[in-house]
């Protein structure tokens, strides 16, 4: 227990003092808030069809708050405009793993190589969902539950300054929480990597493309087991690429947060039982694709990672 605190509290002081990366997250996270706020993007895919919501709805995950309550509402609300699946999609991808919390801290936590992985995951997992909802549901298929419900209203404008002073108390309220679970759990996982029980995840079953597909399921069990939500899975996939998860398993790690447990309650309270649960199997068939196809894309055209454990943690 005393290595696991050890640990992270290593890795807190190691982002706060490399370039001060943890509070220039914050502080970008908090002004992309102040200055677009969630009501503008709404409007936006209110009046607007085509490419256009999906770019919005991307904008609005880039600067939502990371805690539950802000991702929730938000999440209610783009169901209640009647924004298509494919929003959805693109607006949970960027709410909970591209926004200015894991482009400025990714690269300084795991290095370039890893950042540019991330995003990538990010456009296969948005490719390869839309792609399962338009065979599931249809390409011109709307989510319609919340025609009139209260907690989906659109918030109205507030004072600035009363809006300014609500972003950085929402924003410390929200990220405390998760800085502190990711850093705890991931500070566990790096002792057990230091322990004589340690099991390299990359070697429990062959190697090549069968130790992708495994260490793939089993990134995604982790985050479901452990209800992994945004900006923890920062500090714990940053410690299970440390111990020797596969390529894949890192990207479907990261991207399962989308179907943690209360995500997939979220999908059933605002899209209905039978189509939330539908949502939320392609989204985590999405993050296991988007895994094998990140780690097959750097295989193809020679790219790795330089910071890894062991070389098998490549395809």
């Amino acid at each position: 227990m005393t290595t696991a605190f050890g640990m992270a509290w290593a890795t807190l002081h190691y982002i706060v003092f490399y370039r001060f990366a943890i509070g220039f997250a914050f502080f970008f996270s908090v002004l992309l808030q102040f200055f677009f706020p969630a009501e503008r993007w709404l409007q936006v895919i209110r009046k607007h069809s085509g490419p256009i919501p999906i770019l919005a709805a991307a904008g609005l995950g880039l600067t939502t708050s990371p805690g539950r309550q802000a991702i929730e509402n938000n999440f209610f609300q783009l169901v209640a405009v009647k924004a298509p699946l494919t929003a959805l999609v693109a607006y949970l991808i960027c709410s909970h793993n591209l926004t200015v919390y894991y482009l400025l801290m990714l690269g300084p936590l795991l290095g370039k190589d890893v950042l540019f992985s991330h995003v990538l995951g990010g456009v296969m997992v948005f490719i390869t969902a839309s792609l399962g909802l338009s065979l599931v549901f249809g390409k011109t298929h709307k989510p319609g539950k919340l025609e009139a419900n209260e907690d989906a209203a659109v918030a109205q404008p507030t004072v600035r300054l009363e809006r300014l002073v609500r972003a950085v108390g929402s924003e410390l309220w929200a990220t405390g929480p998760l800085v502190l679970y990711g850093l705890l759990l991931g500070g566990l996982i790096a002792a057990w990597g230091l322990s004589p029980w340690h099991v390299v995840p990359v070697t429990l079953l062959g190697s090549g493309l069968t130790a992708q597909v495994t260490n793939a399921v089993l990134g995604l069990g982790v985050s479901f087991l452990t209800w992994m939500s945004p900006v923890a899975n920062l500090f714990v996939g940053t410690y299970i690429w440390k111990v020797g998860i596969a390529h894949a398993g890192l990207v479907s790690f990261f991207f399962a947060s989308l179907v943690s447990w209360p995500r997939v309650r979220l999908y059933q309270r605002t899209l209905g039982d039978r189509q939330g649960a539908v949502f939320a199997i392609v989204l985590a068939l999405a993050a296991l694709a988007a895994g094998l196809l990140v780690a097959l894309f750097f295989h193809v055209t020679g790219l790795s990672i330089h910071y890894k454990l062991i070389a098998q943690q490549m395809l």
